[in-house]
Order: C-alpha cells, then structure tokens, then sequence
C-alpha cells in the first residue's frame, strides 16, 4: 500500500528478496519512493537495499519480517512507527 504525502512517498513491498515483491521494489524505486522492505531473508533484503540505494540514491530501511506468522504484520507496522517512517 503506498500512500504519497506532501513531504515524500514511501512503499513498503514484501517478499523483496526476490519474483515479484524485487520487481516492485525496482519500479517503486524508480519513481522516488523511499521503499521498506520487509522479507524473512534478511541478507538477500538487506543486498537489495543497498543495491537500490545506490543505483537511484532514495533511502531504504529494510526490515527483516515474517508475515506468515500470526502477529507478524502487527511486528512490521511496530517497527515501521519505531523507526519513525511515515507513509
């Protein structure tokens, strides 16, 4: 779910690591959106973040996340609002 505001966009984009959760990242990235991924594979996610930071110099905050857990989206959006990220 993206949601521009006034002062930037941001999208946050499971399952970066790699098929479709990476090409949306890429297209995401493309336009300007600060991007937070969230994935299990951490080290993959974390490669990526990198990757896109350089290649189109916007911020990403990777976050490791298991959304097939019970509470693991309630996990994600904590640590997005702990990390003080907007939508």
């Amino acid at each position: 779910m993206v949601r521009p505001t006034t002062t930037h966009k941001t999208a946050p984009v499971t399952g970066v690591s790699s098929g479709i959760g990476k090409a949306l990242a890429h297209h995401f990235e493309k336009d300007g959106y600060q991007l937070v991924p969230a994935a299990r594979g951490v080290a993959k996610m974390q490669a990526l973040a990198d990757e896109l930071q350089k290649q189109f110099k916007v911020v990403v905050t990777a976050i490791g996340s298991d959304l097939e857990t019970n509470d693991g989206a309630a996990q994600l959006h904590a640590e997005v609002k702990a990390r003080g990220i907007q939508p």
